[in-house]
């Protein structure tokens, strides 16, 4: 939840971003955390370099390279 916490810093109140980000890993898998923050990333910033470096940070964990694999291709097909 760090890394999360220090990637979206520069753009929402620590507090409420604190809830969001609870709220959402509540209710996703370990697999579909990535696609959370790849998909805030994308809300946040359109920083397609920041979304490029969480895709190939999730690529080095066996157990969500095959999500991280579904997401990569969704974006090239954008």
């Amino acid at each position: 939840m760090r890394v999360l916490r220090h990637q979206f810093r520069e753009f929402l109140p620590k507090d409420l971003m604190l809830r969001l980000i609870r709220m959402a890993e509540h209710y996703c898998t370990m697999q579909l955390r990535l696609v959370m923050k790849v998909s805030i990333t994308f809300c946040l910033s359109k920083d397609l370099s920041l979304m490029l470096k969480i895709l190939i940070n999730g690529l080095q964990s066996k157990h969500v390279r095959q999500r991280c694999a579904l997401v990569l291709s969704g974006m090239e097909q954008i």
